[in-house]
């Protein structure tokens, strides 16, 4: 039996491929969210906040490229405090999210469709996938 524990999806890790030349010591890494989508089907995505996530209180998305357009990015900020090279000694809380019943479907739906979540940092890509067994329980 898999434990999903759901709150701004822990599973989920922003893997960045950064470059040292480009950031200081301590600089902050600006994280894109970009889409989601169930992991066996890459051609249905969706908008990362079109799932009930911890997310800014006004959505701004970036500027993509004609490549991004085409490959279905959308990204947007999202509300990651990331610095280059510093360490994180224990867990921050990022927000608390009230979720209705329809919220809890959604994101039941999302972990048994096997999403994937896509972020961007910095000029890298970080990629997850919350795998679990069909026996589902989620404590909010």
């Amino acid at each position: 039996m898999a434990f999903c524990v759901v709150s701004l999806f822990v599973l989920c890790l922003i893997t960045p491929i950064l470059h040292a030349a480009q950031y200081k010591d301590g600089e902050r890494v600006e994280v894109f969210v970009n889409k989601v989508g169930p992991y066996f089907n890459p051609h249905e995505t969706y908008h990362y906040y079109s799932l009930p996530v911890c997310r800014p209180p006004k959505v701004e998305h970036k500027s993509l490229t004609l490549g991004e357009v085409l490959d279905g990015d959308r990204m947007a900020k999202s509300i990651y405090d990331i610095k280059f090279k510093e360490n994180v000694d224990s867990p921050k809380e990022l927000c608390k999210v009230t979720m209705t019943a329809k919220d809890i479907e959604q994101i039941q739906e999302a972990v048994e469709e096997l999403y994937y979540f896509e972020f961007v940092a910095g000029t890298g890509l970080g990629m997850s996938v919350c795998i679990c067994e069909k026996t589902l329980d989620m404590f909010l």
